[in-house]
This record gives C-alpha cells, sequence and structure tokens, in this order.
C-alpha cells in the first residue's frame, strides 16, 4: 500500500490489483471491519455497522435493510435526477405510523389513518378514474352515508337484501331530476314532510294494477 500527498491531499492506496482496503480496530476486544472498499468493484463501500451522516447525502442508488433520520425533526429528502422514477419495493407491507399522513403538495391534499380509520382530504376535487368498475364495500349493513361539511344528507345501506336508499335531514325531500331537451326537470317529488307523498311531473303509466285508497 502507499499514503502520499497529491495537491495537498491526503492519499491512500491499494497498490495491488482488485485488493481491499480494510479499516480495522476493536470491539469491546474483538476485531471487526469497521469499513471495506472493495476495489474490484470501483471502491464500493461496505460498512459493518450504522452510518450516520451529519449533512446531505447524495447517492445514484440506496440499498439498506434499516434507513433511519436520526436527526431532530431531520427530513429525509430522495430527489431523482430528471424526469426520473421513485421504485419502492417491498417483500410484505409498507408501514406507515398512526396519524401520520401523505401529502401531495401540500397538506391540503393528504392520506392519513389513525389505525382505524383512514382520511382522504382534498382542498379542491377527489377524482376517481378506473378501467373496470369502482366497488363500494362496507360490512356493516352495506352502510355508506353522503355528507356535505358533515351532515349526512343521503344514506345508502341493505337490510336482509333488501336495499335502502334514506334521505337523512329531518323533513328533506327526495328529488329526481333528469334533462329535457336542455332544461332541468324534477320528475318526481317525494315529501319526507307529508309521510313521503309522491309528485309527479307529467304522466305515469303503471305496466301492471294500480291500487290506492283513494284517487283525486
Amino acid at each position: 500500500g502507499r499514503i502520499s500527498r497529491i495537491t495537498s491531499d491526503l492519499v491512500i492506496k491499494s497498490m495491488g490489483d482488485d485488493k481491499d482496503i480494510i479499516l480495522k480496530g476493536l470491539d469491546n476486544s474483538a476485531t471487526i471491519n469497521a469499513l471495506t472498499l472493495d476495489m474490484s468493484e470501483a471502491g464500493a463501500a461496505t460498512f459493518n455497522s450504522t452510518v450516520t451522516v451529519g449533512g446531505a447525502m447524495t447517492a445514484t442508488s440506496v440499498t439498506a435493510n434499516d434507513f433511519t433520520s436520526n436527526g431532530s425533526n431531520a427530513d429525509i429528502t430522495v430527489a431523482p435526477q430528471g424526469t426520473g422514477d421513485i421504485n419502492l419495493t417491498a417483500g410484505a407491507d409498507v408501514n406507515i405510523p398512526a396519524n401520520i399522513g401523505i401529502t401531495f403538495g401540500d397538506d391540503g391534499e393528504k392520506i392519513e389513518g389513525d389505525g382505524t380509520n383512514l382520511t382522504v382530504t382534498s382542498s379542491g376535487a377527489l377524482n376517481l378514474d378506473v378501467a373496470g368498475n369502482i366497488l363500494l364495500d362496507s360490512a356493516s349493513n352495506g352502510f355508506v352515508a353522503i355528507r356535505d361539511n358533515g351532515t349526512t344528507y343521503i344514506e345508502l345501506s341493505e337490510n336482509s337484501g333488501t336495499g335502502i336508499l334514506k334521505t337523512s335531514v329531518s323533513d328533506g325531500d327526495f328529488l329526481i331530476r333528469g334533462n329535457d331537451g336542455g332544461a332541468e326537470v324534477t320528475a318526481l317529488t317525494l315529501d319526507m314532510s307529508a309521510a313521503g307523498a309522491a309528485t309527479f311531473n307529467s304522466t305515469v303509466t303503471v305496466g301492471g294494477v294500480m291500487t290506492a285508497t283513494s284517487v283525486t
């Protein structure tokens, strides 16, 4: 080996072809290889234990069994060059602690779970665009609530195989609307303040028998 000074730099060189440089020491009287520089792999560095970086760390790629930021409130920034992707490969789940969210741009677009419930927050629109079907599967009687600022006004559920569509606001009517030649029409109104009285906007055609207590 050779130790020399080149333009004020200290140079440690392994003179043998493909021969490594190894930094050894004693750990509780046991000899350990703290650092191995593999010259047959362009100087690939293998540290025997943890690595602490006081400043920024720049790498073309990073492979680690455990990658942890130990600094106080320190961030870990992964920034591929150009338009490169960040590819995450795992043999099992990718675990994110409870009440720690994934943000997109800022906290206005966020996915966060508390260990039981998952919340998706958006300061604008939430778009679901799929090539297949959109399936809503609730184990609690298929219950789905549609809300406005936290107030539920539509409930979807099932009971013994019967599908139920319910307006939740007291005396809130149920309207079925559509487009008639460019004009919006209310085809059917169910008045909940009048026990669900039905008002059709136009003619009513009954394919079978129509039974009524009274007809006006």
